[in-house]
């Protein structure tokens, strides 16, 4: 009998917190994580936006901005899945800040990931990134 699929989400919010003083410079970083329920999950699209302001502007126009100075790094208990640190993509919002796996990738059931997520340049703020993870995981026939 073939596997149905249905579409199935999972996703973290990375805060990195502005220094003891008000900035949160270039390099600094922070990770979440999440596990995935008991039954396996095939990853097709990772999206990732930032939430609240971006700490660069005087205006709340020039806070909303998704500026993309942030790199995103995901590893899984067995694994890591990156050569080279995803750049985000600088200024065009969360529309295009999606990236297409060029194949889709298993993870095991309750295997645990965890997003990194770095600054790129000094803000006048902590950053909020929330990133999430797009694909399918198998249901029964009856389900």
């Amino acid at each position: 009998m073939p596997l149905a699929y249905k579409p199935r989400w999972y996703g973290a919010t990375i805060t990195i917190p502005a220094d003891p003083g008000p900035l949160c410079p270039a390099g600094k970083g922070s990770e979440a994580s999440f596990n995935i329920v008991n039954v396996p999950f095939i990853v097709r699209r990772i999206s990732h936006a930032i939430v609240g302001t971006n700490g660069l502007g005087a205006t709340p126009i020039d806070n909303a901005v998704q500026d993309g100075n942030y790199t995103i790094r995901w590893r899984t208990d067995q694994r890591v899945y990156d050569n080279e640190p995803i750049a985000a993509n600088a200024g065009y919002g969360s529309e295009s800040d999606l990236v297409d796996s060029p194949s889709p990738v298993e993870l095991a059931p309750q295997t645990s990931v965890v997003i990194q997520v770095t600054n790129g340049i000094d803000r006048a703020a902590g950053l909020k990134v929330q990133v999430v993870f797009a694909g399918v995981e198998p249901i029964s026939a009856g389900g």
